[in-house]
């Protein structure tokens, strides 16, 4: 009987010592899956997962299939970037591209799958790691007051004065002599709107600024002619205008 109760024991104990292996593989494997699901270096990783809660419609290949010259894009190349959502969450890590035609944001979605944002956005960022620039871009619905047209607007500078890119993007068809197939082109323009005391005013030539600025048109023509700028340049436009905010203080 002694004997009996000694293997008892002993039994006992290696049951014991099994069960603690066990729970301990299952421990390590299950941080192991962890530490994979949570990569921070995978590329088709959403940045915020609120941006993708409900997954956008997938991108037309066929859409612009026809078009010979232009684009319909900001750029044509998927940048990376961040957006805010219209309740004014913020989302970033992103791959996005706007089409400046449909007033469309697209983004690489899980997976690497290229789709149209449903979700409203207030605003985004498109970041032009090789100039090293920041293109941010607000949506019309969310500018107070309301600028003449719907879309996507360009932030330049702002203050007192407050400077705005509108891109317009137009798509014409035409059809070669003979032939029966019909192509389109896509016409980029700009125009510019400066925002004072709640309104906006559309600047077609450089010389228009100082007499929209009367109170500094002298100050402002003397500094455009000193720097020779003709306005062939949007940074032309910014400087005038900083340069009329910084008269300001």
């Amino acid at each position: 009987m002694p004997f009996l109760s000694y293997l008892y024991r002993k039994l006992f104990a290696m049951k014991y010592l099994s069960i603690l292996v066990f729970l301990f593989l299952q421990i390590a494997v299950f941080a192991q899956v962890k530490v994979v699901n949570v990569d921070k270096e995978d590329p088709n990783r959403a940045g915020n997962s609120a941006f993708f809660m409900a997954e956008g419609f997938p991108v037309s290949t066929a859409k612009y299939v026809r078009v010979t010259s232009g684009t319909p894009y900001f750029s044509e190349t998927w940048m990376p970037g961040r957006a805010v959502l219209s309740g004014g969450k913020n989302c970033d890590s992103l791959r996005l591209r706007v089409d400046l035609l449909s007033n469309e944001v697209q983004y690489i979605g899980k997976g690497g799958s290229e789709l149209i944002a449903s979700t409203p956005l207030r605003s985004i960022t498109l970041i032009d790691s090789v100039k090293g620039k920041e293109n941010f871009f607000v949506h019309s619905e969310y500018m107070s007051p309301a600028p003449p047209e719907t879309g996507w607007y360009q932030l330049l500078t702002a203050g007192n004065a407050t400077l705005y890119k509108r891109i317009n993007k137009k798509i014409t068809e035409t059809k070669a002599y003979g032939s029966s197939v019909t192509e389109q082109n896509i016409l980029t323009t700009e125009q510019y709107y400066v925002l004072t005391n709640g309104v906006y005013t559309k600047v077609k030539k450089m010389k228009e600024l100082p007499e929209l600025f009367a109170n500094k048109s002298a100050d402002l023509s003397n500094y455009i002619s000193s720097r020779k700028l003709s306005g062939k340049s949007e940074q032309d436009y910014v400087d005038v205008v900083t340069q009329y905010n910084t008269l300001l203080q």
